[in-house]
């Protein structure tokens, strides 16, 4: 093994003289490299901008941080977090560099949190590829705006998990457990979009269960007593409506939609072989949402599973039959069915208050009327209806969905 050794001569090293004959010449103000910056624990190195931490651990390996930060302040948060983690008792070398997952390190160009969200829902397509409707889109715009409001005015390179902690214990005191969940939904959504746009490395927002908690409020499935006296106490132009609802598992929107056309009437000859029974179905193609920009506004279903074909069970058809062919229905096959023409207030406004008035002259405990769709979902599967029958009649695009609407009798 040849060893190399320096002697200096005259201003200059002479390289291991007894076995090397050329001399080396190497200035004797040699500048010296740059040291890694000390702190009080660990060390910080620096490239290009970017900084390194790194330190010894109690198991006497040395290291470092799983990303580099463009914010010394921050690599000085993570040797800090690492050093507690050791003061404490609590340090392993398989856990430390999750610890790095507080400090989000800085990529990208500056992004403020609301302007991101906000312009990440009007980019963002549904599952099918097709832009938001104007519905989800304005309720994702409000969560933003008034649930997410500790982000706000947030260089989002800068959030870490600590804030995200902050931001969800802020949530959770309103006592919204829906609406917090579906608030924070958003934040992760608006992350990982930052974390796929190369902003940050890291996306800070993983509590566990947060997207998934709720309030725990049922809807109430009403029985066959009340669907009953609720439907006699409503006025008589009304009660085709609702009975499109309780029958028919129709969803406001769907059946708000409606018009003369949608309506397929006709007859069948009854169990005694001589009385003429009438049937009646109903297409759905179409619903009514409300937009704060255009007010109620119709539109084709969310899902494919929403456009299709309700059969009405004998009692349904009576009624409806009864209400076209009387003087309340319009005779144009393209005019809405059911209008609050005349109405200073909205027609879901007056939809609930005629709904609670039935309720109350019936005297029985309140049910939405909503609940008259799970009232409907209930009665077909009591019928005999499979579950894929069931998604069809009542226009779930998954088994699950159609599940949640089933109670027991």
């Amino acid at each position: 093994m040849l060893v190399v050794t320096w002697t200096p001569v005259d201003n200059h090293y002479l390289k291991d003289t007894r076995t090397v004959r050329e001399v080396d010449v190497m200035p004797s103000e040699t500048a010296a490299k740059p040291r890694k910056p000390q702190t009080s624990f660990g060390t910080l190195g620096e490239k290009n901008g970017r900084y390194y931490p790194t330190y010894v651990g109690p198991d006497g390996k040395r290291h470092k941080a799983p990303v580099s930060f463009t914010d010394k302040a921050y690599a000085r948060a993570w040797l800090n977090a690492q050093h507690a983690a050791i003061e404490a008792g609590e340090w392993e070398a398989s856990t430390a560099q999750e610890i790095a997952g507080k400090f989000v390190p800085a990529r990208g160009k500056p992004a403020e949190f609301q302007s991101y969200a906000l312009d990440l829902i009007r980019r963002s397509p549904t599952r099918q590829g097709l832009p938001l409707a104007v519905r989800t889109s304005e309720e994702y715009e409000r969560l933003v705006n008034s649930s997410l409001t500790a982000f706000h005015g947030r260089d989002l390179r800068f959030i870490t998990a600590d804030d995200v902690d902050a931001g969800w214990d802020d949530m959770l005191d309103y006592g919204r457990l829906t609406q917090a969940s579906h608030a924070y939904d958003r934040l992760p959504t608006t992350l990982r979009d930052a974390v796929d746009k190369k902003l940050i490395r890291i996306n800070p927002a993983n509590i566990p269960g947060a997207s998934s908690i709720r309030t725990g409020k049922k809807v109430r499935r009403p029985s066959d007593t009340e669907v009953a006296a609720v439907l006699d106490a409503l006025p008589e132009s009304w009660r085709a409506l609702f009975v499109c609802e309780a029958w028919g598992g129709l969803r406001y929107g769907e059946v708000t939609e409606l018009r003369r056309r949608d309506i397929e009437l006709g007859q069948r000859i009854g169990a005694d072989g001589e009385t003429l029974l009438p049937t009646a179905k109903i297409n759905v193609t179409r619903a009514v949402v409300w937009s704060k920009g255009s007010g109620s506004v119709g539109k084709a279903p969310n899902s494919e599973a929403g456009v299709r074909l309700v059969p009405l069970s004998t009692r349904a058809a009576v009624v409806l039959t009864e209400f076209l062919a009387g003087d309340s229905a319009p005779a144009d096959p393209d005019a809405l069915l059911w209008t609050a023409l005349g109405a200073t207030d909205t027609f879901a406004l007056v939809h609930w208050r005629i709904w609670g008035n039935a309720v109350e002259e019936a005297g029985v405990e309140y049910f939405s009327a909503h609940g008259l769709r799970h009232y409907a979902a209930t009665l077909y599967a009591q019928a005999g209806a499979t579950l894929a029958e069931l998604q069809a009649i009542v226009g779930h695009s998954t088994a699950q969905a159609a599940m949640r609407y089933q109670h027991a009798a």
